[in-house]
């Protein structure tokens, strides 16, 4: 989806300094323009807070698991739960943080002593 937006974005910027060079900062299709690229860069900021929410709020329930059962779960027992509770699958939080599923581990456990 962001990759979508991004795309989105520099189509309309090539199409915005085209339209700059033809007719000028003032003209009505510039400004049209300008909006659409205005309204794309929010629709990306939005997506992008919303996944961060949701990142945030699997890393929580990561915590509470591995505090009520004692140890970190697998990526497949993480995967079902969070498919279960519409959290973030192990990959897509990996990404986010950096993190390969082992380090994760590893910090959420050492953050919860």
């Amino acid at each position: 989806m962001l990759r979508d937006i991004v795309k989105k974005i520099e189509d309309l910027k090539k199409k915005l300094y085209t339209e700059i060079d033809v007719t000028g900062l003032n003209s009505n299709k510039t400004k049209v323009l300008s909006k659409e690229i205005d309204n794309e860069i929010n629709k990306y900021y939005n997506v992008q807070t919303e996944m961060y929410k949701n990142y945030i709020k699997s890393i929580l329930h990561l915590k509470k698991i591995t505090q009520a059962f004692g140890d970190f779960p697998t990526t497949r027992e993480w995967n079902k739960y969070a498919k279960e509770n519409m959290l973030l699958s192990n990959v897509t939080i990996e990404y986010i943080s950096g993190l390969n599923w082992n380090k994760l581990r590893k910090k959420i456990k050492a953050e919860i002593k």
